[in-house]
């Protein structure tokens, strides 16, 4: 609708905005393992939020919706990537504990030649870890060519990248994805864990999804619930790992307290 779009235009000039003045934040939300067996591994989920001019935080859900809109989620996934690469090889004591940062990639990135030969050069000429970096795909963000994608992923794969698919499960491909597409991690969609306890349909579905990733060698990742009563269920079943809520974020500034 014309409404929709005039606001997205909003937002979309407020993200430019945010940028020249620097209030986009990086938020590290954690990730935290739900099998004992995965004990101490630490690893991130990387969201951004973007501060107001009086220092108030948005989440970025809508400042994502309009840049995806207006193709401008390709200069956010750059600038996050290498807001991440350049606090790599500056915190090199602190980056030793940290297993992983998930962070999404938008369509665009999957395939850009560019985004391969900058984390190439960091990885080979200034030895920044890049194998920490974990990206994220869903199935919007692959589709233009899976043959294309898993090139790409193949090719940051020898840099010790890792690859999650999310929401696992809500979209007609899923399962064509998990085979083509070279991907450590399947991350389920909320939607199914929220009401897992009281509903026998999501505890069979989670339940095939984590057969099925077990059985082709990946780990699970749940999204994240506020509902307590899932993780034992989630536990039960055997998913690996769980994202914890927006509110445990810590900055990545701050990551060096932690």
């Amino acid at each position: 609708s014309r409404q929709r779009h005039e606001q997205f235009m909003v937002w979309g000039n407020r993200l430019n905005q945010a940028f020249e003045e620097d209030r986009i934040r990086i938020l590290c939300v954690p990730i935290e393992p739900i099998q004992s067996r995965h004990k101490g591994t630490i690893q991130y989920e990387v969201v951004i939020s973007i501060q107001t001019e009086d220092g108030e935080e948005i989440p970025p859900i809508e400042f994502l919706q309009a840049a995806e809109s207006y193709n401008r989620m390709y200069m956010l996934d750059r600038w996050i990537i290498e807001q991440l690469v350049h606090w790599l090889s500056t915190h090199e004591e602190e980056a030793e504990n940290i297993r992983r940062f998930v962070l999404r990639l938008s369509a665009r990135a999957v395939s850009d030649e560019s985004l391969l030969e900058y984390l190439t050069e960091q990885a080979r000429e200034h030895d920044v870890p890049v194998g920490k970096l974990c990206f994220e795909l869903n199935e919007t963000s692959a589709l233009h060519d899976l043959g294309d994608a898993a090139d790409f992923m193949h090719e940051l794969r020898t840099l010790g990248c890792r690859f999650v698919l999310s929401d696992f499960g809500t979209g007609q491909s899923s399962y064509n994805y998990l085979k083509a597409l070279p991907v450590d991690f399947v991350k389920i969609d909320r939607n199914f864990i929220d009401g897992l306890h009281s509903s026998s349909a999501d505890y069979a579905l989670i339940k095939s999804i984590q057969e099925i990733a077990q059985f082709m060698a990946k780990k699970t990742i749940a999204e994240n619930s506020d509902n307590v009563l899932v993780w034992d269920i989630l536990r039960g079943i055997g998913i690996d790992y769980g994202v914890v809520s927006e509110k445990q974020a810590v900055h990545l500034d701050d990551l060096t307290q932690v």
